[in-house]
């Protein structure tokens, strides 16, 4: 869990514009999570999807026939946290807002919601997130200093700050930077996180991850040595 990230990084910045993409994000997320679904043909229909993005890939296949024989909503979170092919597959869903492909995503959405509804932090808490960024991105959270941002994936944390400025350390060409993220529940509305480490794939590190549209507000952005701290 605690390998380099250099995945998109997919943000949208609140502006007064009420047509603006954090608004737009926010009504389609909350609309997936709400949409009422068919259990059973929702799954066979993702099923159906998935293996068709899996058939060139031998190991992939793989992963995709335990996940449709073992999949359940007890155990989504460790299929989010350990399946890379899956993880790769949501997250391009994400950033390129396929209405079609969210659609049959949304059982997977809604049973991780759920989850971290049932389980979610009940008091405030300080957590740490590592990324590779590129400089426009940097810049983007720069000028969104007092601002909210809306994270549009599922964001995964850890209580280990050392932990995550190690992982810093590897060379690239992108920017590394370390999210310094204090998160109260008690605000009204916030959306659920919660400390997923007994639930997921990997039980070696504390993981704490956010709901898919979290919506933080920065606090700071300034460099530090080699990379950058966000406060959030």
């Amino acid at each position: 869990i605690y390998e380099i990230n250099d995945e998109l990084f997919y943000i949208d910045i609140y502006t007064n514009d009420p047509n603006d993409e954090f608004i737009n994000s926010q009504l389609l997320i909350n609309y997936l999570v709400k949409l009422k679904i068919d259990l059973t043909i929702d799954r066979e229909q993702f099923f159906s999807f998935y293996k068709t993005k899996s058939t060139e890939d031998n190991l992939q296949l793989a992963n995709f026939e335990e996940f449709q024989q073992n999949y359940s909503f007890e155990n989504c979170l460790s299929w989010l946290t350990k399946d890379k092919s899956l993880q790769k597959l949501l997250l391009d869903t994400l950033y390129t807002k396929n209405i079609d492909l969210l659609y049959l995503f949304r059982f997977f959405i809604q049973d991780i919601n759920q989850q971290l509804e049932l389980h979610k932090c009940s008091t405030p808490l300080n957590v740490y997130h590592h990324h590779l960024i590129t400089n426009e991105q940097i810049e983007q959270l720069q000028n969104s200093v007092k601002k909210l941002i809306s994270i549009n994936t599922f964001f995964l944390t850890t209580f280990e700050r050392e932990k995550a400025l190690t992982a810093l350390q590897q060379t690239s060409n992108l920017q590394k930077i370390l999210f310094e993220i204090y998160a109260d529940p008690s605000i009204e509305g916030v959306t659920p996180f919660a400390d997923i480490t007994s639930l997921s794939s990997s039980k070696k590190q504390s993981q704490i991850l956010f709901m898919l549209g979290s919506i933080f507000r920065i606090e700071d952005i300034y460099r530090q040595g080699e990379f950058w701290i966000c406060e959030m």
